[in-house]
């Protein structure tokens, strides 16, 4: 035998020893770059869920201002059914407004406006508006940046 040949067949036996017994786990660097990528992942996923809490509250408030501007524009629509006090409203115009508190929620401010539309001469019609919207720079005036809903409807004499 050649000492070549004797070399590569004893190099052979430890390569294939080396090869037989492989270590199960990971190396650091897997490791390291295994929270990388978990971390780059779990960044955005983290804020995003954040911003749909937000967003969830934000509906939450549309929709109880909603609600409460339709039960008032209802109420107000029951009122006017009586016949002295749309002839009130009909006579003078009415503009009132107050403060609304929600009983899990923010401090919401409303307005509801009645006054008589000429527009058809043989019919006596009112014009309601109601507004109910959260009042953040508490000056009692709806601003375009403030979160609310606006409600209109036509009243006929009953």
């Amino acid at each position: 035998m050649s000492p070549f040949r004797s070399f590569f067949q004893r190099f052979s036996r430890q390569t294939n020893c080396r090869s037989a017994v492989r270590r199960s786990g990971a190396s650091l660097l897997d490791v390291s770059l295994g929270a990388m990528l978990l971390a780059l992942l779990l960044i955005p996923a983290v804020k995003l869920m954040g911003e749909s809490r937000a967003s969830k509250m934000r509906l939450r408030l549309r929709d109880a201002i909603l609600f409460e501007a339709e039960t008032l524009l209802e109420q107000t629509k029951i009122s006017l059914a009586d016949s002295a006090f749309f002839d009130a409203a009909y006579k003078a115009d009415k503009d009132d407004s107050a403060n609304l508190s929600l009983v899990d929620g923010p401090l919401l401010r409303q307005r509801i406006r009645i006054e008589a539309d000429d527009t058809m001469a043989d019919e006596r019609l009112v014009n309601v508006v109601v507004n109910v919207w959260r009042d953040q720079d508490l000056d009692g005036q709806m601003d375009a940046a403030e979160i609310g809903e606006t409600l209109r409807t036509q009243w006929s004499a009953p």
